[in-house]
């Protein structure tokens, strides 16, 4: 069954690359959680997604939005994507299982090529808001085609001011 917006994000604990474990909604963020999936070390696309992503941390640090990128990658896959890609600032967590990925809706794709995973999730993007209500999400169903992390930037201004109006 699709998420709906308006209804309760589903539960969400994630292995982080360096240690520790990301729950959503344990802390809440000051206003919205980002949650990002990807496919997982053998995308590119991931890559320069990421790396944009990465790159806006401080403009959705100043909404009040906590980020976290996460795929079905194994620890060590998720270090090399950390390490290779240049992460060193966006939190990233692994080790989904295909029963999260399933309950967030999220398309999967099988191994195709002897560098991808047996099986890997396709991108995902949810807005989460602070009392743990879906806000917005897109599911892809290939790599390509993402929302653009600026617009995402824009709508989260859009929904602060309407929260303040």
């Amino acid at each position: 069954m699709p998420l709906k917006p308006r209804e309760s994000a589903p539960p969400l604990i994630a292995a982080l690359v360096g240690g520790g474990t990301y729950t959503l909604g344990k802390e809440p963020p000051d206003n919205f959680s980002l949650v990002v999936f990807f496919r997982g070390l053998h995308c590119p696309v991931c890559n320069a997604y990421l790396n944009t992503l990465q790159s806006l941390l401080p403009d959705f640090a100043k909404r009040g939005v906590e980020v976290i990128a996460l795929s079905m990658e194994a620890a060590q896959r998720s270090a090399q994507c950390k390490t290779e890609w240049g992460l060193d600032q966006l939190q990233l967590g692994h080790s989904i299982d295909e029963a999260t990925a399933r309950e967030w809706g999220l398309y999967l794709t099988a191994q195709r090529k002897d560098d991808e995973p047996a099986l890997f999730t396709e991108p995902g993007l949810f807005i989460i808001e602070r009392n743990g209500i879906l806000s917005s999400a897109v599911i892809n169903t290939g790599p390509r085609l993402r929302p653009d992390l600026h617009e995402v930037l824009a709508l989260l201004d859009r929904r602060l001011s309407e929260s303040m109006a």
